[in-house]
């Protein structure tokens, strides 16, 4: 059977559809799973990966086409088959241009639908390098167990890759990368994705905390009761437990590992050798068991080098290291982070926010110094200043604003001063297209195929327009 091994979600709003597909692509060897809504379609994709997608265009919350962007940046492998009874030219290109696989028009012909099941199928098997039977690929632990981190790009796949390979341990490890970046979401991961899942996950910040409080809350303490005078009572001891000892059997993430006190270092060094704590106020020995995980925002090699950390300690996380990549550094992934926060913005919100194009442009031009976080901040600013159903450029951050215009002031050739040399106004537009379609050819080295597709028209129309094939 065609289907084996390959997973299809089926999206459509009209449940004799869904059950129709549903009875003939299980026939066909598929494990099929249905959604109703495109939100719901979107939720099911965050939360698992499938080999191929049959989607309606019409339907609510979104359309198909919405939900066709949404799909592609969740995981670009997945093949997308859209279903529609509005057949036209324009959304069939348009689905194609974003990435479908093809289209169906509605009622669909059983023979065609197989056919092109079918060929969907073929491209699959093509692209993972066999023929059919070929084993699926490996789910990541971290896309498996939490969604909640976004990005297919390269830089984000170390990360994924790296999770992996430590999610099924107990070892220390240190998560290193920018403020903003993520360092808390992949502590999180790896502590959802192994083997203490079940577990508490405590967070303890080693900055937040005053150096003369760090031990009470790191270790516990024991309190003798006494009088006003401080004298001792009869009565129980009053016990605190700290932060170690209540994550037992769990994860412990210590955030900015770098500035905590000297001597705490020592003693969590200890704690990590002995598997014991003591609390202050007390000899007794109190066994824990307890997976730690550190982050920096800074290279926490610097602080050994300087004599600010411990380097014994810092030698029981170098072996385990994840390094999370700035956004600068995987750009590719700001639009499904972008599609992710507008998604959670409307669902707190109860919105129906969309975004233009050139608000889109602005976003992916920004370099987002305070990465994935501010990005976040961001979204939701627009949101609560947007006026209408969709975000305009007015309605962004300034500096993400600001960044888009200074960039295009620079492509089109703006000054501060108009250009008067051509009175006419047709003569200035025309002057301004011929400086654009320069410095378009400038970017692409002469490459007027490239040119045409970043002015976004055909080779024919662009040689109609600035020149003869020769």
């Amino acid at each position: 059977m065609i289907g084996d091994d390959l997973r299809v979600l089926v999206v459509d709003d009209d449940t004799s559809i869904l059950t129709v597909l549903k009875t003939l692509l299980e026939r066909q060897g598929f494990e099929v799973e249905t959604a109703g809504s495109s939100d719901k379609a979107y939720n099911i994709l965050r939360r698992d990966e499938f080999d191929l997608m049959l989607s309606d265009i019409v339907m609510q919350p979104f359309d198909g086409i919405s939900l066709l962007r949404q799909a592609r940046t969740i995981n670009p492998d997945t093949q997308i088959i859209m279903m529609t009874g509005f057949a036209s030219i324009e959304t069939a290109t348009k689905a194609l241009k974003l990435g479908a696989f093809d289209y169906i028009c509605k009622p669909f012909k059983i023979d065609e639908l197989h056919e092109t099941i079918k060929r969907a199928v073929d491209y699959i098997y093509k692209l993972r390098g066999g023929e059919e039977g070929t084993p699926r690929r490996k789910v990541s632990l971290v896309k498996k167990h939490y969604r909640e981190i976004v990005g297919n790009s390269d830089a984000m796949k170390a990360v994924y890759a790296a999770v992996d390979r430590l999610s099924p341990t107990t070892d220390p490890v240190l998560i290193e990368g920018e403020s903003g970046t993520g360092k808390n979401l992949v502590a999180k991961a790896l502590h959802s994705s192994g083997p203490r899942a079940a577990g508490p996950f405590c967070t303890f910040n080693c900055v937040t905390f005053p150096e003369a409080l760090t031990d009470a809350f790191l270790f516990g303490y024991v309190e003798m009761p006494s009088d006003e005078d401080g004298n001792p009572t009869k009565g129980l001891p009053v016990v605190k437990k700290g932060v170690v000892e209540t994550a037992r059997g769990g994860t412990l993430l210590l955030e900015e590992i770098g500035a905590l006190p000297m001597g705490y270092q020592e003693e969590l060094l200890q704690v990590l050798n002995d598997k014991v704590i003591y609390r202050t106020g007390s000899s007794k020995a109190i066994p824990v068991d307890v997976r730690v995980i550190a982050d920096s925002t800074g290279p926490l090699r610097n602080k050994v080098e300087t004599g600010e950390f411990l380097a014994d300690l810092y030698k029981v996380f170098d072996g385990n290291r994840i390094m999370m990549p700035t956004l600068r550094d995987r750009k590719e992934d700001i639009p499904s982070l972008v599609n992710e926060f507008v998604m959670q913005y409307n669902r707190e919100s109860r919105s129906k926010l969309n975004w233009n194009d050139r608000v889109t442009s602005a976003i992916e031009k920004y370099t987002w110094p305070g990465n994935v976080r501010e990005l976040r901040n961001a979204i939701y600013r627009s949101g609560k200043q947007c006026r209408k159903d969709t975000v305009q450029l007015t309605d962004i951050p300034v500096p993400v604003r600001m960044c888009y215009m200074r960039d295009k002031s620079s492509l089109f050739g703006y000054s501060d001063e108009l250009d008067l040399r051509w009175r006419s106004l047709k003569k200035y537009i025309k002057n301004k297209e011929k400086d654009y379609v320069e410095q378009v050819l400038k970017a692409t080295k002469g490459d007027k195929q490239k040119a045409a597709k970043m002015m976004g028209m055909d080779l024919d129309t662009f040689y109609r327009k600035y020149g003869n094939k020769q």
